[in-house]
């Protein structure tokens, strides 16, 4: 059975939504409890595994956006938040979703921010970093390769 790319496209969003919420209780359980290296490392992957599914979920609503707009299904590959020249094409259908990411706003610093974490799965990744400050329990931070930070 071949799904119409509308039904796809929400199926997508629904499920990357779905996974990147089971990915935030990762990392809440594995930095709920005593840290160690093990730990640091659960919640890490979870993390990568967050950065991924959430700005998966931005992609899918954006090429959703793109087909409700009334815009051309084949070039709904170039629907990005992030990308001015498509978000002035869906301006007439909607003025308030292409202003919504606009930069400099809240929205657009959000999603490059998840965007530059996601994307360090291409190069250095995400390190994990023990501390321990006087009587207080380790805490488990994590550090960006330098280029993001």
């Amino acid at each position: 059975m071949q799904r119409k790319g509308p039904t796809f496209l929400f199926g997508s969003l629904h499920e990357r939504i779905v996974r990147l919420l089971r990915c935030r209780d990762r990392v809440h359980t594995a930095l709920l409890v005593p840290q160690d290296n093990q730990t640091a490392g659960e919640a890490t992957e979870a993390l990568d595994y967050f950065m991924v599914n959430m700005v998966g979920a931005f992609d899918a609503a954006a090429r959703a956006a793109h087909l409700a707009a009334g815009l051309d299904p084949g070039g709904r590959r170039n629907a990005a938040w992030q990308k001015d020249r498509w978000r002035r094409q869906i301006r007439p259908a909607s003025p308030e979703l292409a202003d919504l990411f606009a930069e400099g706003t809240a929205h657009s610093r959000v999603l490059e921010i998840a965007r530059i974490l996601r994307n360090t799965v291409h190069s250095e990744g995400l390190h994990t970093t023990a501390a321990h400050h006087g009587d207080r329990p380790r805490e488990t931070l994590v550090a960006l390769p330098e280029d993001d930070a």
